[in-house]
């Protein structure tokens, strides 16, 4: 057992004579991290130059062109048939078809419909850029939630937005985007809502036919 530590160092010695101390020496330029007094054998890094390609992706000029309406929208031209129907489903007994609407600027004051559209949440917390310029709120650092209780919901398509306000969906419940039927009436400039529908889940796709195997 004791030839192995021999073996090892007779080729570290072969390896000495025949490279050199060269290899054991500081690199030039390396910097030095051994603690002063530490009495810990020097760590040394060997720092290279390098340039910063970054600049190009820094953001110089604030752009606010690229917006989400357009998402919205198809959204709720992919999905306002199927909370159609399900409007229709829930309270087609009850009202006629006339009452059901196609677009919220056709709701008329005092009269019983249902509209269809895409959910906004107004939340006064939630960050935005325009509170670099309007200091409204006295906020600083990060917080522990955005939502409060003075949030609101408003309904709008591509024709109006109009603030809900009654038997809406629970505000702490929903986010801006969802697509949803509401029944009520417009009174002043406000639709009060009795009752609200959504599309509920699709039907699921048949699968393959077993095979006889």
């Amino acid at each position: 057992q004791g030839w192995l530590p021999l073996r090892v160092s007779a080729l570290s010695q072969f390896a000495v004579h025949s490279m050199g101390l060269d290899f054991l020496r500081k690199p030039q330029g390396a910097v030095d991290l051994h603690k002063s007094g530490g009495g810990n054998p020097s760590l040394s890094r060997t720092q290279l130059p390098y340039e910063n390609l970054s600049k190009r992706f820094l953001v110089s000029t604030g752009q606010y062109s690229q917006q989400y309406s357009s998402l919205y929208y198809v959204r709720l031209e992919l999905l306002g048939e199927a909370v159609l129907r399900a409007a229709r489903a829930k309270w087609g007994g009850q009202l006629s078809n006339a009452q059901f609407l196609e677009a919220l600027k056709k709701a008329k004051e005092g009269g019983e419909c249902v509209v269809i559209g895409t959910l906004y949440k107004s939340m006064t917390l939630k960050p935005s850029v325009l509170h670099e310029y309007m200091k409204h709120l006295a906020i600083e650092g990060p917080m522990d939630k955005y939502i409060s209780d003075s949030d609101t919901l408003y309904l709008e398509d591509q024709t109006a937005r109009v603030q809900l306000l009654g038997n809406t969906p629970p505000v702490g419940n929903v986010t801006t985007g969802l697509i949803v039927a509401v029944r009520g009436r417009m009174s002043d400039a406000c639709f009060h809502a009795t009752d609200y529908c959504l599309a509920g889940a699709t039907s699921p796709t048949p699968g393959p036919a077993p095979s006889p195997e």
